[in-house]
């Protein structure tokens, strides 16, 4: 369990806050989201309001999104099948799983619960932009949903048991096993490569996750690619500049 008491800054600098303020006007959740996020515990950090009032936000935004999602996917109970995702589905999968792997190793290991928030906030993030695509899978975005709440829980255990109850869950969140990650979810699935001729964009190439990782068998399939060799238009290739999974910029004259 992890056990707020005080909001500890910087005793050096004299600007230690307490936490009943905070929890006053933003809430016991925020007051613990916002410890737990300012930095590694051996680490000084001086507090800030604006951070307080950004994790505030943040757990709004989240309240929204599962409660879209929850009233999109009343009445689904399935599990998702990724034989039939799309790169989209496949992109959430993995940032889903990818999440999972982080928040476990954290809680496990360094206990550096400051990434692991990070973790959580960009899945929302993604999580967010993907429900907006009217062909979602709602199985995936509830599957997703849930394993969010779950992770999101030890942080933020009152709004979490809340959505939990409103998603139709039947135990108690402290009574469900904590999620667990698939290896191959980090592995499988495309990843949509933009392409960049002499710094302008002039394709976007869905590539297979295990190849976008590899530097030189991204730079090979994109200089096949018979998009890319027709944008090329007959130039001589000079260069070739591959971020594994991010973009290819080509230089030709």
């Amino acid at each position: 369990e992890l056990v707020v008491s005080v909001v500890a800054m910087s005793k050096s600098k004299k600007n230690v806050v307490f936490p009943d303020e905070l929890i006053a006007q933003y809430g016991a959740d925020t007051e613990r989201l916002y410890t737990l996020f300012m930095g590694p515990p051996e680490k000084e950090i001086e507090w800030s309001e604006e951070g307080v009032r950004g994790c505030y936000r943040f757990l709004h935004r989240f309240w929204r999104v599962a409660i879209s999602i929850i009233e999109r996917t009343s009445g689904t109970a399935e599990e998702p099948d990724p034989q039939n995702f799309g790169a989209k589905e496949w992109e959430i999968w993995g940032k889903l799983h990818a999440t999972i792997k982080k928040v476990t190793e954290e809680f496990e290991g360094r206990l550096a619960l400051n990434t692991a928030v990070a973790a959580i906030m960009e899945l929302v993030n993604a999580l967010s932009q993907y429900m907006e695509d009217p062909k979602a899978d709602v199985r995936l975005l509830r599957r997703a949903l849930r394993d969010t709440i779950l992770l999101l829980s030890p942080f933020t255990p009152f709004i979490c048991e809340e959505l939990w109850h409103r998603l139709g869950e039947g135990k108690a969140i402290l009574e469900t096993p904590w999620p667990a990650y698939d290896p191959k979810a980090l592995e499988g699935g495309e990843v949509e490569i933009p392409v960049q001729i002499n710094g302008k964009l002039r394709a976007r190439l869905h590539v297979p996750r295990s190849l976008a990782k590899d530097q030189k068998a991204l730079e090979e399939l994109v200089l096949q690619s018979p998009v890319v060799r027709e944008k090329l238009g007959g130039m001589r290739v000079i260069r070739v500049i591959a971020v594994p999974e991010k973009l290819v910029s080509v230089v030709a004259k």
